[in-house]
């Protein structure tokens, strides 16, 4: 009886919690990263930017798919990847300018992020996906402030 209460009480600890701070910061520091390369301009404006890495050139595509008064979608794509083994996904991000945030939506066809994915799960995600998609955001706008350029950035 000890040893199944114990197992059970392991496998509750164990189990993901959604840090929601961390993700708040996270977004909080993605949305004033990505305002300094978002272009200006209505639905369907694009700015692409030239990334260099290792002696490896990309490039990526940040689009304006629709725009509000408190809130842009914008769609981030590598137009010409580093190399074909290593696609990046293509990335839907809502920024709430409201609350100066940016969060990642909907990475390539996977719309509807979860905050919390049971594992194993069929899609096999990761139970922290989402934080770990802005996460991954986070890098990428750090990459392309630091190694991208544009003619305007």
């Amino acid at each position: 009886m000890l040893l199944h209460t114990t197992r059970n009480q392991n496998r509750q600890r164990s189990r993901y919690h959604v840090d929601l701070t961390g993700l708040q910061a996270v977004c909080d520091a993605n949305y004033l990263r990505i305002l300094r390369i978002t272009p200006r301009g209505p639905a369907g404006t694009q700015r692409f930017i030239n990334i260099e890495m290792q002696g490896h050139e990309a490039e990526a595509c940040l689009e304006i798919r629709e725009q509000t008064k408190y809130t842009t979608l914008l769609h981030l794509s590598l137009v010409q990847p580093f190399h074909r083994w290593l696609p990046l996904p293509n990335l839907s991000v809502r920024l709430y300018h409201d609350v100066r945030m940016a969060e990642v939506v909907a990475a390539d066809h996977h719309r509807g992020l979860d905050a919390r994915y049971s594992y194993p799960n069929p899609e096999m995600y990761q139970p922290d996906e989402k934080h770990q998609l802005n996460k991954l955001l986070s890098e990428w706008l750090q990459h392309c402030l630091q190694a991208g350029k544009t003619p305007t950035l």
